[in-house]
């Protein structure tokens, strides 16, 4: 029964769609049938460019005409046009999508309005929504524990241990040089203040921090503190065996050639790590949305994270002083590794 309706109200569309628009009686016009006409008439009169014209079918038929084309003309409110713009900013979708169909719809009802469809258009002070923020992907503690023990058999072991445990970005990992490390005081820490990028023509550079407060100080645990100690005692090593022209910068973590880590390389690494850990796959970012998430301490969090605002590190994990953020790095570690 079901299956006959449908297959009645397609043949009922079809005919419709055969006849001119200005045939079909105002009652029965749907709103596809509308703005397809529109859409053509536009693309002859306006002389549409091929890339605007594409760009409006697109949001028609990804975002307009599954919601509201089945709707009768005059039946279509304002509140049925909010709801495309809420589904596209609930979508993680660029505010331009929404602009491009505000650029379909305001006009085209207008004109519907003037072809006498319609007495009053309703898109009627529609205002276009920001794009809502979703949380960050993260790794539960089962897997953040088997990732950092399959990273024992990777080249860099503590290169995945400081993206967990402290949640340092890609680029201020591989931009660490032996210089920015202090392993042999009373409070043994890590200074972030420069970072590795790509730059076109120039290759891997070091190069200044996204803000301000990106530049911080971080304490490292026992754990951390030994872990380094051996990895310096490999670069000496190395160093002694290769001369001054190995790794000159002093990078914490290099080639064997004593060059920098490329980041697709090192994304390539994290790739068969999540393989080895049978984790799952996420994006490289995941391991500092892991560190953030674990933690129980916003304040030292955030320092940690170097954000600009607390207010950062609060909108997108649902998750001081020098000790308070050793025993916030800490308590995270021993979070993990209780599992």
């Amino acid at each position: 029964m079901v299956a006959a309706q449908r297959k009645l109200e397609q043949n009922k569309r079809k005919k419709l769609a055969s006849f001119s628009i200005s045939q079909i009686p105002p009652q029965l016009l749907r709103v596809s049938d509308y703005l397809d006409d529109w859409l053509k008439r536009n693309q002859i009169s306006r002389g549409l460019a091929y890339k605007t014209s594409t760009g409006y079918r697109a949001a028609l038929n990804q975002w307009v005409l599954p919601r509201i084309g089945h709707l009768k003309l005059h039946e279509l409110k304002r509140s049925h046009i909010e709801g495309i713009f809420l589904a596209v900013a609930s979508s993680g979708m660029s505010r331009s999508t929404q602009v491009q169909i505000k650029s379909v719809l305001e006009p085209a009802l207008r004109d519907a309005v003037s072809d006498g469809f319609l007495n009053k258009s309703p898109y009627l002070n529609i205002r276009l929504l920001p794009k809502q923020q979703s949380l960050p992907a993260y790794h539960d503690l089962k897997s953040a524990k088997a990732i950092l023990q399959a990273a024992q058999f990777t080249p860099h072991p503590l290169r995945w241990h400081l993206a967990i445990v402290y949640g340092l970005r890609q680029s201020e990992v591989l931009g660490l040089r032996w210089s920015d490390i202090n392993l042999d005081s009373k409070t043994p820490e890590i200074h972030i203040q420069l970072q590795l990028q790509r730059q076109t023509g120039k290759g891997l550079v070091l190069t200044k921090l996204k803000s301000f407060k990106s530049n911080r100080h971080i304490p490292l645990i026992g754990v951390t503190v030994a872990g380094l100690k051996r990895l310096r005692e490999a670069y000496e090593l190395s160093r002694k065996m290769h001369g001054d022209e190995w790794n000159p910068e002093g990078f914490v973590f290099a080639t064997p050639a004593g060059k920098p880590i490329d980041h697709a390389n090192d994304r390539k690494t994290w790739i068969k790590l999540l393989d080895a850990a049978q984790a799952g796959y996420l994006p490289l970012k995941s391991a500092r949305a892991t560190f953030a998430t674990h933690l129980n301490n916003l304040g030292a969090s955030n320092n940690l994270l170097g954000h600009a605002a607390l207010g950062v590190t609060d909108r997108h994990y649902a998750s001081s002083t020098l000790e308070e953020l050793q025993e916030t790095v800490q308590s995270g570690y021993d979070r993990i590794f209780r599992q």
